[in-house]
């Protein structure tokens, strides 16, 4: 089902990505944050604001059901907010 020679790696976990575009003077970085570490990626993928608060949503449809990734947010400080940013992996 992944490719011509089956999954290269069948028993993976189905994490599920959102990858944020920054841009520097030496070019751009795409920065992966953690969704979810079970639901995958599937046949039916949909970021959209259904909650009406502003934020998206991913809704996820795959073999292993459906999924709705709630965007939650919450005050924090500056600090505790650059703490939880994902480290570069590369450089």
């Amino acid at each position: 089902a992944h490719g011509p020679n089956g999954d290269a790696e069948p028993n993976a976990a189905a994490v599920l990505y959102w990858f944020e575009l920054k841009r520097t003077d030496a070019g751009v970085d795409f920065v992966p944050h953690l969704v979810d570490s079970d639901s995958g990626i599937g046949t039916q993928v949909m970021a959209r604001d259904i909650n009406d608060d502003g934020y998206p949503e991913i809704v996820v449809g795959n073999k292993k059901g459906t999924f709705v990734h709630r965007h939650l947010t919450q005050k924090v400080s500056r600090d505790e907010w650059l703490q939880a940013q994902p480290k570069a992996l590369f450089k």
